[in-house]
């Protein structure tokens, strides 16, 4: 299994042709709460065929307005270019990482 890290995506495009299971972690670089939601998900997804991407919402107004993103941090859960989950806001750790394994599940479920 293998993840990989698409830093900057900067169209919906990109995602909706996406196969798979994507992370996409919404952020900006003024919010606080979003410093370190990418080394969660990385730990969380640890050996996971799933693909983690960025976008920076200050950026990427396209998919602020695509996926209704009223708060970040935001994590979208995409399976096979289709928004299937998000969680917003920011918790503990573990909480996170529980959180994020269990989206994953659920989205592998829709593969089958």
């Amino acid at each position: 299994m293998t993840m990989k890290n698409v830093n900057n995506i900067t169209s919906m495009s990109e995602i909706r042709e996406g196969k798979g299971i994507w992370l996409v972690d919404c952020w900006a670089t003024w919010c606080g709460p979003c410093k370190g939601v990418d080394l969660i998900m990385q730990e969380a997804v640890d050996g996971q065929d799933v693909i983690i991407a960025k976008a920076n919402t200050d950026n990427n107004p396209q998919i602020v307005t695509d996926c209704n993103i009223m708060t970040i941090p935001t994590i979208l859960f995409f399976t096979n270019g289709n928004l299937v989950d998000r969680i917003t806001g920011r918790s503990s750790k573990d909480q996170m990482i529980h959180d994020i394994q269990k989206k994953i599940q659920e989205c592998k479920e829709d593969l089958k």
